[in-house]
């Protein structure tokens, strides 16, 4: 993730790696709690229950664990990657 705007030599950026997966029907309500959260609800998201989410809905909730995460480091030239401990 960056910001594209930033000119050139000037961005911060981190990457991760990361393993999807379906949120378990009995883990929904816990992870509805937090998405899309109170500042999502301000910008015009919609509260999502678990019958949105859960068979036979046409949609499911997923979750990403990071699995590697690095930044870039600002003292490097070109530009390196940081590995951070996720």
């Amino acid at each position: 993730m960056f910001d594209s705007r930033t000119p050139v030599g000037g961005g911060q950026a981190v990457y991760m790696a990361a393993t999807a997966a379906e949120v378990p029907e009995a883990d929904l309500a816990h992870a509805l709690a937090v998405y899309p959260g109170e500042a999502g609800l301000r910008a015009g998201a919609r509260a999502v229950a678990p019958e949105d989410v859960a068979a036979p809905a046409p949609y499911r909730h997923y979750r990403a664990r990071v699995t590697r995460h690095w930044v870039l480091d600002p003292e490097a030239s070109p530009d390196r990657r940081t590995t951070v401990d996720p």
